[in-house]
């Protein structure tokens, strides 16, 4: 009996199946990953430009709207820096951008601060981080993954008490952050 019950079942399944067509979705995945939505993001209108293509979209294909209107307005807060920036080591000014960039998530500091270099074995083994609360850690991260080296700033801020951490790396690279971190980084 149970065997006659699960191929009727799947018999069932079988008949009602029908297969998807797929050329819509990858035409909507296409246009909004193209390079006339900037990424999606808030810089050169990206998200604006993506919302209201969607919008269209819903439109056209008939969905009710809420409130009447398919958009809904929210805000994100950024992490921005509204005066000039720059770091200098003895007399070599850095440029934000060119020479360095600040993670999203840092908070603001201005002053003289001394830096203390630590190596690979100290981040990745077991060699013990010294506390510095009064300068700022810097470590060599070229090569690593970028969710290790979030892992790795972690240690080293909660290990060493420092005022931030600095990196250096091979290629510069800047994102977004929804938070901000009691250190700068």
């Amino acid at each position: 009996m149970l065997k006659k019950i699960i191929l009727i079942t799947f018999l069932t399944i079988g008949v009602k199946s029908i297969a998807q067509d797929l050329s819509y979705p990858s035409e909507v995945i296409s246009i909004l990953c193209s390079d006339k939505m900037h990424g999606r993001g808030y810089i050169e209108n990206g998200d604006k430009i993506a919302s209201l293509y969607i919008s269209n979209e819903f439109k056209k294909n008939g969905l009710l709207t809420f409130n009447g209107s398919y958009l809904q307005k929210f805000e994100l807060s950024v992490n921005t820096f509204p005066k000039t920036i720059f770091a200098q080591l003895d007399n070599t000014i850095s440029l934000p951008g060119e020479n360095f960039i600040i993670s999203a998530a840092s908070p603001s500091i201005s002053g003289e601060f001394p830096l203390y270099w630590i190596d690979s074995l100290q981040v990745t083994g077991d060699k013990k981080i010294k506390k510095h609360t009064k300068g700022f850690i810097c470590f060599d991260a070229s090569n690593t993954k970028k969710k290790e080296e979030d892992q790795l700033i972690e240690k080293i801020q909660e290990a060493s008490q420092s005022l931030g951490v600095l990196i250096t790396k091979n290629k510069l690279t800047w994102s977004v952050s929804q938070i901000q971190k009691q250190y700068p980084i």
